[in-house]
């Protein structure tokens, strides 16, 4: 159990475009200011097998209860036309809820000696409540996220180590606060990263 909080360093912008409209002031000042944050309430459990010594398998199920609260604000929005123009492309200033639930299978095995590996596999399911959508975009409600994991012990307590990760529907879920239905056209995307390292125990 416990909580994970998310806060957006507050973002001013001197332009904004919504389809093939674009505003900017004409003294250079902010046209838009953005902040925004999350927190979750988080709870979950593993069920661990191990086969032997060198191989393990777990399932688990976690559930996250969070609050986006996200504010944009703009002079621009002052005017009644304006707007009007804008409301669908300007995300929610009242606070909405999110109840996600987390299917987890991960795999952890010893190869040989100085070679092991791990996988971690993810899936997403999410369900809003309070949230004001934008009927010209689509919503995304689930997402997957495979993790892979090569670790090769070289000497004693020196590791070289790969992370590969690859995530359908971007950082749904992992992070609320992006979300919302000015962004939510943003979600249909396929993330993924390479890393590589070593690490030394002494």
């Amino acid at each position: 159990m416990g909580t994970r909080f998310h806060k957006l360093i507050p973002l001013n912008t001197k332009k904004y475009q919504a389809g093939e409209i674009l505003i900017r002031s004409s003294d250079n000042s902010d046209v838009l200011t953005v902040n925004a944050s999350d927190i979750s309430f988080v709870f979950g459990s593993n069920l661990i097998k191990s086969f032997s010594d060198d191989f393990q398998l777990s399932l688990g199920l976690e559930g996250r209860l969070t609050e986006i609260n996200a504010n944009f604000s703009s002079p621009i929005l002052n005017d009644p036309t304006i707007a009007h123009i804008f409301k669908h492309d300007i995300p929610q200033n009242t606070p909405w809820k999110e109840q996600n639930l987390i299917i987890k299978a991960s795999m952890e095995w010893h190869i040989w000696k100085p070679i092991s590996m791990a996988i971690d596999f993810k899936h997403y399911q999410v369900w809003r409540a309070n949230y004001e959508n934008n009927t010209d975009k689509l919503d995304y409600s689930n997402g997957q996220r495979l993790d892979i994991y090569l670790f090769a012990n070289l000497y004693k307590g020196l590791t070289l180590y790969t992370h590969s990760q690859f995530m359908t529907n971007y950082f749904l879920v992992d992070e609320p606060l992006l979300y919302n239905k000015a962004t939510n056209h943003l979600f249909n995307r396929y993330y993924g990263f390479f890393s590589a390292g070593i690490s030394y125990n002494f």
